[in-house]
């Protein structure tokens, strides 16, 4: 297998005008007994609430949820490691269907999944966190020592809770080094069976 260090191709992700990249949406798919929650879009502040609230309303429906599909471009990570959380509280399965996308804070969302499994097509993507997103380069040469040191503090503090989550998930810590060894603005998208190596896929 190559090393954790090497940055794998992706395909090309979804248009702008697609749902992707809106607010996420929640969407019961199926007959009753089958049911899945697609789970579509960009994760925002206040996200786990809400998947939990949709999860609720699907959990009632005749037969339950089987699993919840992952689409998303990321977005709030903290709030994905919540939503995973979450997700392995209730027991439910995740999956990133053939020609899905699970980029940054989803691909930190799906590890919650207690049953996790990546189709043929479908995309599992990490890349490394970075406080300075947001921030052009002039505006990042402006912040004072202290501010600095600060975001080099809160880093850190991020790459301690994410090795903690992975343990917690049952995952292999190369999932980390992988995403820490990419940089912020580029993603990354190992393959099936890297995926399965780590224990992302443990279909």
């Amino acid at each position: 297998f190559p090393s954790w260090s090497e940055s794998y191709p992706c395909p090309s992700v979804p248009s702008a005008e697609s749902a992707f990249w809106k607010p996420m949406h929640y969407t019961l798919e199926g007959a009753a007994g089958s049911h899945n929650l697609i789970a579509e879009g960009q994760i925002q502040a206040g996200e786990t609430q809400r998947l939990k609230e949709s999860l609720s309303r699907a959990m009632h429906q005749p037969g339950g949820i089987n699993e919840v599909l992952l689409n998303s471009p990321g977005g709030d990570s903290i709030e994905g490691e919540k939503m995973g959380h979450l997700m392995r509280e209730l027991g439910i399965p995740t999956r990133i269907a053939s020609g899905a996308f699970c980029v940054s804070a989803c691909s930190v969302a799906f590890l919650g999944g207690v049953f996790r499994t990546v189709e043929p097509g479908g995309t599992y993507s990490v890349h490394m966190f970075s406080n300075f997103a947001g921030l052009n380069e002039s505006e990042q040469l402006k912040n004072s020592v202290n501010a600095l040191k600060k975001m080099e503090q809160e880093s850190a503090n991020y790459a301690a809770d994410r090795y903690q989550y992975l343990l917690e998930m049952g995952i292999s810590p190369d999932v980390a080094r992988h995403g820490f060894s990419v940089e912020s603005k580029e993603i990354s998208c190992p393959p099936l069976p890297i995926l399965k190596r780590w224990n992302v896929d443990n279909s």
